[in-house]
């Protein structure tokens, strides 16, 4: 690799150069005239560093509950990517497969016409089946949004719980961020097996729902360090205060869009 004599500056800051990483800015101390030999070895090193990042969080996040989220709080950072751009990989990776995966004979949901009555409308004018239309999109596009949303909400709730154990709010969002990566990694497996019949996909579907309800108490006591039946109990309690939050704030988001979608 090409690099620039110590004794110069740096090429961004100015500041003088006491090594290969400039201690003011932290970019690296190279040539601006770089051979392609340079140019290949660079983007190779970020890229395979990259992935390994990105592998070795992925590792952790699966097989270790809660363990991402200790060794941030601890210090051990370095090693993985930060939080925030987990669960928006793993969110955008789970609805972009909502979308595009086939779902034989079930779609995500069914929007019914009623009328002044109540009564449902079977046949539907050009005019109505063009506003469904724009509600279902409307609703498929506002959902990741509203996930975004509420996920500080849970994090507000263990912080209601588990104030006295973890008084610092970031840990609280750390936790929040790794919990509901997970959630949409395995949502995401599930999608993945829709095609293949309904003995496969209700299998898929009761194993990842035993394995979630697992891995979020393993994740609680190894974040939280409390006894089981604290863990149990809380984590109980912040599970049906947030299933709810989630189901009065999907409630509200639709009838927002029936509203205003004409």
């Amino acid at each position: 690799m090409s690099s620039v004599a110590a004794d110069q500056a740096c090429l961004n800051c100015g500041a003088e150069l006491r090594g290969e990483f400039c201690h003011g800015c932290g970019q690296k101390a190279t040539s601006m005239h770089l051979g392609l030999h340079e140019v290949f070895h660079e983007v190779t090193h970020e890229f395979l560093h990259l992935d390994g990042k990105v592998f070795q969080t992925l590792k952790v996040l699966v097989t270790a509950p809660g363990r991402l989220t200790s060794d941030l709080v601890e210090g051990r950072r370095a090693r993985y990517i930060t939080p925030l751009r987990l669960y928006l990989t793993t969110s955008v990776l789970f609805f972009v497969l909502t979308v595009t995966v086939p779902n034989p004979g079930q779609p995500n949901f069914r929007i019914t016409m009623k009328d002044d009555n109540g009564q449902a409308i079977t046949q539907l004018t050009p005019e109505l089946e063009q506003r469904a239309n724009r509600i279902r999109r409307t609703t498929v596009e506002s959902i990741p949004r509203l996930a975004f949303v509420l996920m500080p909400a849970f994090a507000l709730l263990t912080l209601a719980f588990y104030r006295r154990s973890q008084p610092h709010v970031a840990a609280h969002l750390y936790y929040a961020l790794h919990a509901h990566a997970f959630w949409f990694l395995v949502l995401a497996v599930a999608v993945l097996f829709r095609p293949l019949g309904t003995i496969v996909r209700g299998t898929v579907d009761v194993l990842g729902a035993g394995w979630l309800v697992a891995y979020y108490y393993i994740a609680l006591r190894r974040v939280y360090a409390e006894s089981w039946l604290k863990t149990i109990a809380k984590g109980t309690a912040i599970a049906v205060l947030y299933i709810a939050t989630i189901g009065l704030s999907l409630l509200a988001l639709f009838n927002f869009i029936i509203a205003v979608v004409r």
